[in-house]
């Protein structure tokens, strides 16, 4: 096996990892779902243009992609700015979905309760 091959791989793990099919996939990183297909089916390699978009919208390390190894994930959980951007683009939320998980972390631990048993309660589906 190449290493092209290991990276080929790895691009259809990332894509599995953000639960996307080809298409959505595709659509996010602005590309056509034959591309990632290709690239999937180890018929195309996997640009350095492909790493940066994987790396910018979804926070997957560009040392993961290309070797494998350390953390999949590429943000500092300590680093609020890029913990957002990662929650943001991986779950595409809104500002609005943000000022919500915030509040939501701000809150004493009773009312944390209290919305887990209104959420539990009211099972959103």
């Amino acid at each position: 096996m190449t290493d092209n091959f290991d990276l080929n791989k790895r691009f259809r793990v990332i894509r599995e990892i953000v639960d996307l099919n080809q298409a959505d996939f595709a659509g996010k990183l602005g590309y056509k779902q034959s591309t990632i297909s290709k690239i999937e089916n180890n018929k195309t390699p996997v640009t350095d243009d492909i790493i940066n978009e994987i790396h910018s919208v979804f926070q997957i390390s560009k040392v993961w992609i290309k070797t494998g190894k350390g953390s999949v994930y590429h943000f500092d959980p300590n680093d609020d700015e890029s913990l957002i951007e990662y929650l943001k683009n991986t779950f595409s939320l809104t500002d609005r979905d943000i000022t919500f998980i915030f509040k939501f972390l701000g809150t004493e631990p009773l009312n944390r309760e209290i919305l887990y048993k209104l959420f539990d309660d009211n099972s959103l589906k």
